[in-house]
């Protein structure tokens, strides 16, 4: 990471193609990344977009749940998160049919260990922007630009 991001309500990503289903990503202009799809059609050189999705809810998961427990004065020995996605086909398109996300949590002591229980498991969730905007069902409205002309891209129909 080569700084701090700007504050602001908006956050970009770029993307490049390079070859095949293989693209070069830079977040915020701060931190570069690599997306690949799975072999035939990718390489399978570098993470597929559904395993940044499960990167995306689970690693928002665990910063909400640490976030909540620091809050309540919560001390920990570990935590961590697994996350397991499946597909499914629907009218013959893959997709993700749901994301588990198990939270394996190792607090310090019994105190910390009700702490957990009465308090951080009823709200942590609410600070989770990732799967509560996917969960509610985010709107995603994507434009395509040829030459001058820009084009709505309507969403398939399921």
């Amino acid at each position: 990471m080569t700084g701090k991001r700007p504050r602001s309500k908006f956050f970009e990503a770029d993307i490049w193609w390079q070859h095949q289903l293989n693209f070069k990503a830079e977040l915020d202009s701060l931190h570069k990344v690599e997306i690949d799809e799975l072999e035939p059609h990718g390489t399978d050189l570098a993470p597929n977009p559904a395993d940044y999705l499960l990167l995306a809810v689970g690693g928002c998961l665990a910063s909400a749940f640490m976030f909540s427990v620091s809050k309540f004065d919560v001390n920990l020995k570990k935590m961590h998160a697994k996350v397991r996605g499946k597909y499914t086909r629907v009218n013959e398109r893959v997709r993700v049919e749901k994301v588990d996300v198990i939270l394996e949590v190792d607090p310090s002591t019994e105190k910390d260990l009700q702490e957990i229980k009465e308090w951080c498991i009823g709200v942590f969730r609410n600070f989770c922007v990732v799967s509560e905007s996917i969960r509610k069902g985010l709107p995603i409205r994507v434009t395509m630009k040829i030459g001058k002309s820009e084009i709505e891209v309507p969403p398939p129909v399921e």
